[in-house]
């Protein structure tokens, strides 16, 4: 039998997710900002990925499926500023982002 290699650190980057806030945050709030944090930044995804090898073959379609959705988003998205929707849905995304912003300050109540 072969002893197993030491463990090599120096390839590995720190996951860091940072929730910041004020000291009279409530533990839920904060936890659930954490959540959002971490789903936002891919972190078990990238875990996943990188814990299973992938073949290169795969890699390569996934990589081609991957570059096709960013050039269909692309064109869809040429399109909608063409037609003005796109100004149409930023702004209301902008304005549910205020709103947000709002509730989450206490300036509007529910």
């Amino acid at each position: 039998m072969v002893a197993p290699k030491e463990f090599d650190k120096s390839w590995v980057r720190p996951i860091e997710v940072v929730v910041e806030g004020s000291s009279r945050e409530d533990f839920e709030y904060a936890a659930r900002r954490f959540k959002t944090l971490f789903q936002r930044e891919r972190v078990i995804g990238q875990l996943k990925e990188r814990s299973a090898y992938e073949k290169p073959s795969i890699k390569k379609r996934r990589k081609s499926r991957e570059a096709i959705a960013r050039r269909l988003m692309a064109e869809r998205r040429d399109q909608m500023m063409k037609s003005g929707e796109w100004d149409h849905s930023q702004k209301q995304k902008a304005q549910k982002r205020i709103l947000k912003e709002e509730k989450s300050a206490g300036v509007i109540d529910d």
